[in-house]
Protein backbone atom coordinates (compact mmCIF):
# COMPACT_ATOMS: atom_id res chain seq x y z
CA UNK A 1 0.00 0.00 0.00
CA UNK A 2 1.17 3.36 -1.17
CA UNK A 3 2.31 5.12 1.90
CA UNK A 4 1.98 9.26 2.54
CA UNK A 5 3.25 12.11 1.19
CA UNK A 6 6.66 13.10 1.76
CA UNK A 7 5.94 16.87 1.49
CA UNK A 8 2.39 17.11 2.18
CA UNK A 9 1.03 18.23 5.47
CA UNK A 10 -1.80 15.57 6.24
CA UNK A 11 -2.73 17.66 9.26
CA UNK A 12 -3.72 20.54 7.54
CA UNK A 13 -6.13 22.21 5.28
CA UNK A 14 -6.93 20.81 2.16
CA UNK A 15 -8.95 17.75 0.22
CA UNK A 16 -7.86 14.18 -0.64
CA UNK A 17 -9.57 11.13 -2.32
CA UNK A 18 -8.26 8.02 -0.48
CA UNK A 19 -8.81 4.10 -1.12
CA UNK A 20 -8.57 1.66 1.66
CA UNK A 21 -8.41 -1.55 0.55
CA UNK A 22 -10.24 -4.79 2.16
CA UNK A 23 -8.04 -7.69 3.85
CA UNK A 24 -8.42 -10.83 1.17
CA UNK A 25 -11.38 -12.74 2.22
CA UNK A 26 -13.15 -9.54 3.44
CA UNK A 27 -16.33 -8.28 1.72
CA UNK A 28 -17.92 -4.85 2.05
CA UNK A 29 -20.52 -4.92 -0.51
CA UNK A 30 -22.35 -7.71 -2.58
CA UNK A 31 -23.22 -6.07 -6.28
CA UNK A 32 -25.08 -7.93 -8.75
CA UNK A 33 -26.34 -6.33 -12.43
CA UNK A 34 -29.73 -5.19 -10.15
CA UNK A 35 -28.30 -4.92 -6.90
CA UNK A 36 -26.03 -3.24 -4.26
CA UNK A 37 -26.14 -4.58 -0.87
CA UNK A 38 -24.11 -3.93 2.11
CA UNK A 39 -22.27 -6.69 4.35
CA UNK A 40 -22.79 -6.58 7.78
CA UNK A 41 -19.15 -5.93 7.68
CA UNK A 42 -19.63 -2.86 5.18
CA UNK A 43 -22.47 -1.49 7.01
CA UNK A 44 -20.31 -1.06 10.23
CA UNK A 45 -17.78 1.11 8.04
CA UNK A 46 -20.28 3.10 6.17
CA UNK A 47 -21.82 3.72 9.65
CA UNK A 48 -18.19 4.95 11.34
CA UNK A 49 -17.00 6.71 7.76
CA UNK A 50 -20.02 9.06 8.03
CA UNK A 51 -19.23 9.61 12.19
CA UNK A 52 -15.72 10.65 11.59
CA UNK A 53 -16.60 14.19 11.77
CA UNK A 54 -18.65 14.10 15.26
CA UNK A 55 -15.24 12.80 16.61
CA UNK A 56 -13.34 15.58 13.86
CA UNK A 57 -15.39 18.63 12.95
CA UNK A 58 -12.55 19.76 11.00
CA UNK A 59 -12.95 17.31 8.76
CA UNK A 60 -15.77 16.84 6.16
CA UNK A 61 -17.02 13.12 4.28
CA UNK A 62 -17.41 14.33 0.37
CA UNK A 63 -18.87 11.67 -1.83
CA UNK A 64 -17.65 8.18 -0.98
CA UNK A 65 -18.46 4.51 -2.35
CA UNK A 66 -18.36 0.98 -0.59
CA UNK A 67 -16.97 -1.29 -2.98
CA UNK A 68 -16.40 -5.40 -2.37
CA UNK A 69 -12.81 -5.06 -1.72
CA UNK A 70 -12.54 -1.57 -1.09
CA UNK A 71 -13.32 1.86 -0.01
CA UNK A 72 -13.08 5.29 -1.93
CA UNK A 73 -13.64 8.50 -0.02
CA UNK A 74 -13.05 11.87 -0.38
CA UNK A 75 -12.42 13.72 2.96
CA UNK A 76 -12.10 17.54 3.11
CA UNK A 77 -10.04 19.10 5.85
CA UNK A 78 -11.50 22.00 6.60
CA UNK A 79 -9.03 23.24 9.22
CA UNK A 80 -5.90 22.87 10.75
CA UNK A 81 -6.55 19.46 13.25
CA UNK A 82 -5.43 19.37 16.75
CA UNK A 83 -1.96 18.81 17.45
CA UNK A 84 -0.89 15.43 17.14
CA UNK A 85 -3.83 14.45 14.83
CA UNK A 86 -3.08 14.04 11.23
CA UNK A 87 -5.37 12.49 8.28
CA UNK A 88 -3.21 8.92 9.30
CA UNK A 89 -3.73 9.07 12.82
CA UNK A 90 -8.09 9.42 12.14
CA UNK A 91 -8.22 6.83 9.54
CA UNK A 92 -5.78 4.20 11.81
CA UNK A 93 -8.36 5.24 14.45
CA UNK A 94 -11.45 4.67 12.14
CA UNK A 95 -10.11 1.56 10.84
CA UNK A 96 -9.36 0.41 14.73
CA UNK A 97 -13.23 1.35 15.62
CA UNK A 98 -14.49 -0.57 12.74
CA UNK A 99 -12.71 -3.50 14.02
CA UNK A 100 -13.85 -2.88 17.58
CA UNK A 101 -17.75 -2.70 16.32
CA UNK A 102 -17.38 -6.03 14.17
CA UNK A 103 -15.45 -7.81 16.93
CA UNK A 104 -18.33 -7.03 18.94
CA UNK A 105 -20.76 -7.81 16.35
CA UNK A 106 -18.40 -11.65 16.45
CA UNK A 107 -16.79 -11.38 13.64
CA UNK A 108 -12.89 -11.63 14.55
CA UNK A 109 -11.36 -9.71 11.77
CA UNK A 110 -9.68 -7.29 10.98
CA UNK A 111 -11.61 -5.33 8.01
CA UNK A 112 -8.62 -3.15 6.12
CA UNK A 113 -5.38 -3.59 4.47
CA UNK A 114 -2.55 -1.16 6.60
CA UNK A 115 -2.19 2.12 5.27
CA UNK A 116 -4.40 3.72 2.50
CA UNK A 117 -3.83 5.07 -1.35
CA UNK A 118 -4.47 8.89 -1.27
CA UNK A 119 -4.46 11.60 -4.16
CA UNK A 120 -4.27 14.94 -3.49
CA UNK A 121 -6.85 17.35 -4.93
CA UNK A 122 -5.27 20.50 -5.54
CA UNK A 123 -8.06 22.24 -7.58
CA UNK A 124 -11.83 22.17 -8.19
CA UNK A 125 -11.30 20.29 -11.53
CA UNK A 126 -9.23 17.67 -10.14
CA UNK A 127 -12.09 17.58 -7.06
CA UNK A 128 -14.52 16.68 -9.98
CA UNK A 129 -12.53 14.04 -11.88
CA UNK A 130 -12.20 12.69 -8.14
CA UNK A 131 -16.04 12.46 -7.49
CA UNK A 132 -17.27 11.12 -11.44
CA UNK A 133 -14.65 8.56 -10.58
CA UNK A 134 -16.07 7.54 -7.48
CA UNK A 135 -20.17 8.27 -8.19
CA UNK A 136 -19.06 5.85 -11.90
CA UNK A 137 -17.20 2.98 -9.87
CA UNK A 138 -20.73 0.89 -9.48
CA UNK A 139 -21.49 0.85 -13.02
CA UNK A 140 -18.03 0.21 -14.60
CA UNK A 141 -17.90 -2.64 -12.12
CA UNK A 142 -21.05 -4.27 -13.49
CA UNK A 143 -20.03 -3.45 -17.09
CA UNK A 144 -16.54 -5.41 -16.19
CA UNK A 145 -18.69 -8.13 -14.75
CA UNK A 146 -21.24 -8.55 -17.45
CA UNK A 147 -18.38 -8.15 -20.36
CA UNK A 148 -14.89 -9.61 -18.48
CA UNK A 149 -13.67 -10.20 -22.52
CA UNK A 150 -13.34 -6.48 -22.82
CA UNK A 151 -11.00 -6.55 -20.09
CA UNK A 152 -8.31 -8.79 -20.77
CA UNK A 153 -4.90 -8.08 -21.38
CA UNK A 154 -2.91 -8.67 -24.02
CA UNK A 155 0.30 -9.94 -23.56
CA UNK A 156 1.57 -10.07 -27.09
CA UNK A 157 0.33 -8.25 -29.97
CA UNK A 158 1.67 -9.06 -33.69
CA UNK A 159 0.75 -6.59 -36.24
CA UNK A 160 0.40 -8.12 -39.98
CA UNK A 161 2.23 -4.73 -41.42
CA UNK A 162 5.50 -5.51 -39.18
CA UNK A 163 8.15 -8.60 -39.48
CA UNK A 164 7.65 -11.27 -36.93
CA UNK A 165 10.37 -10.14 -34.54
CA UNK A 166 9.68 -6.29 -34.94
CA UNK A 167 8.85 -5.70 -31.55
CA UNK A 168 5.23 -3.95 -30.85
CA UNK A 169 3.97 -2.22 -27.96
CA UNK A 170 0.71 -0.18 -27.61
Amino acid sequence: MRRKLASYHYDRPGIAMLTLKARPGVFLCRITPETFTLTSVGAIVEQDLRNIPSFYPQLGIDDHQIMPDHLHVIVHTYETLPPGSTLQTILRGFKIGVNRKCREAGMDIRVFEDGFYDQIILDEEHLKRERIYIRDNLRRLRIKRANPELFTRASAIHAAALPPDVPFQG
